[in-house]
């Protein structure tokens, strides 16, 4: 059993694939944490080997990742029987799926809020690689209360929007377009493509993700929006005679699925340098943390072993965790750790 949930606004919009369909379930009010609704839609399932869920939420809180952890330890389920998903990613899932209209050109979507918050979101293919691109275009529906003028503005936004693209398909979701105010606007957009309205899209869209293997194009995306760690997380090693940079965390992945490991051999130091730097040239500053190992055992030469974990717990923050694992039998390992939270400014990114 395949279940796409998206938790928005207080509400829930959950798909179900039944008999081999994607069925649209009807949208129900949230009561309580996210963490009790998928809790117990999972206890309506007993057979959880074969369960599958794909879970969006409008904002990802930072203890995100601890919450779904538990959820999953639990329920009994693997990390990728329950999985967290942007709406970037969900809404890849969905256009993937339309590969002719792929071919054909770019998969649009339009994000309306009630607040008036309206984003697009594009799917294309570019050099054989999809991308996933998101705009801000909540400048054009300020003011607009009547429903012609909410009409009128649209229509002004969704032009320019899709004026760089040949765009084939366009979907419209959001509790904003409930009011049957899309007049004008939606004859603009019906002319040379397909549209579709509904606030399922993204439910639907982590359905097509849950389970997967082997998707080389949908593994190799790149999204280019503010929901992607856009740093690469890593540690200054030297490697023959030379300072290098060994990654943990590579980046071009939403921040709470952002997490590595490496294990290295050093010499006494009283701390292990951290590199924050732009995952593309030219977008933000390169930084540098030190992560003190005070009290850490002295041994000769490089016989300190230390396992270095980095894991992201915001946009723009990390929890670096530094293990002591000896060095064989002649230096028993004392396992101390040393933690430390690093947090710096996003500049010059989408």
């Amino acid at each position: 059993m395949k279940i796409g949930i998206q938790i928005e606004q207080g509400m829930i919009y959950q798909c179900s694939v039944v008999d081999g369909q994607v069925v649209e379930e009807e949208p129900a009010r949230l009561s309580g944490d996210w963490t009790d609704y998928v809790r117990t839609e999972a206890g309506r399932h007993p057979d959880t080997a074969n369960l599958y869920l794909g879970i969006i939420l409008e904002t990802a809180e930072e203890d995100i990742t601890s919450k779904a952890a538990e959820l999953r330890k639990e329920l009994g389920v693997t990390e990728d029987q329950l999985k967290l998903f942007t709406k970037e990613e969900a809404f890849l899932g969905l256009a993937r799926e339309r590969q002719e209209q792929l071919k054909q050109g770019a998969v649009g979507l339009f994000d309306y809020s009630l607040q008036g918050q309206l984003y697009y979101y594009m799917v294309k293919k570019q050099d054989g690689q999809m991308l996933v691109e998101r705009e801000d275009y909540s400048a054009f529906m300020r003011n607009t209360r009547l429903p012609h003028q909410k009409d009128m503005a649209f229509e002004n936004a969704a032009m320019q929007a899709m004026a760089a693209e040949v765009t084939s398909l366009v979907y419209l979701c959001g509790q904003g377009f409930d009011s049957g105010w899309l007049k004008n606007a939606a004859t603009k957009l019906c002319a040379g493509r397909r549209v579709f309205m509904g606030n399922h899209v993204y439910a639907t869209g982590a359905i097509y993700l849950l389970g997967r293997k082997n998707v080389a194009d949908i593994d190799s995306a790149v999204i280019l929006t503010d929901t992607v760690m856009m740093y690469q997380v890593g540690i200054m090693a030297w490697n023959h005679g030379k300072e290098e940079f060994l990654p943990l965390v590579k980046g071009g992945r939403p921040w709470f699925e952002s997490r590595g490991s490496v294990t290295v051999l050093i010499d006494a130091a009283a701390s292990v340098p951290v590199e924050i730097k732009p995952l593309f040239p030219g977008k933000g500053d390169r930084m540098r943390f030190l992560v003190p190992l005070k009290g850490l055992v002295k041994r000769e030469g490089r016989a300190t072993k230390l396992k270095i974990e980095a894991e992201c717990i915001g946009e723009t923050k990390c929890r670096v965790k530094i293990t002591d694992l000896g060095f064989g039998t002649l230096f028993p390992p004392t396992y101390q750790v040393f933690q430390q939270v690093l947090s710096w400014e996003r500049r010059g990114q989408p």
